[in-house]
């Protein structure tokens, strides 16, 4: 009887694929072994990774997988991660929760100081308002007082000595 072997190709039916030997230590005692492999007709051939950027670009999904390091769920270590067509790492749930709570604390700063600009604005306007008041307030008893202390002043100004 023939033992008919399986491959990857009649399994998967991916275009690529990475795989790694978490008992490997080439690239990181923490990640192992990183091997990506792409469909050339119908055999998988592997493909070479940049060792120091070990990075493979998938154009039918238009994302790349690639090493990272960093935290993840509260274990820093290097992990596989996807990447976007500009070289930057897709967020995480986390992250994009993270960074969803810093723009609104920056929007709620941003109001913030808006407002106590406003509020000093209004300050400077109420003073100014209640100035020019006191200031009608004294040209008021003065006119009440005596027009004649403006009159006697304006005649006095124009006589001629």
């Amino acid at each position: 009887m023939l033992k008919r072997y399986v491959t990857p190709e009649h399994i998967l039916s991916l275009v690529e694929f990475l795989c790694r030997d978490r008992f490997g230590n080439d690239y990181n005692q923490n990640l192992g072994i990183v091997r990506a492999f792409t469909l050339v007709g119908s055999r998988y051939q592997e493909i070479t990774l940049d060792p120091h950027k070990p990075q493979v670009w998938i154009p039918q999904i238009k994302l790349g997988l690639g090493l990272w390091q960093g935290e993840y769920e509260l274990v820093n270590r290097l992990w596989l991660r996807w990447y976007d067509a500009t070289g930057n790492w897709v967020l995480t749930d986390t992250e994009q929760a993270l960074q969803r709570s810093d723009e609104a604390t920056r929007v709620a700063d941003e109001a913030t100081r808006r407002a106590n600009q406003a509020e000093a604005l209004l300050e400077q306007q109420r003073r100014e308002n209640e100035r020019l008041l006191e200031r009608l307030r004294q040209l008021a008893k003065i006119i009440r007082r005596g027009g004649e202390v403006i009159k006697f002043r304006f005649y006095t100004l124009l006589l001629p000595h």
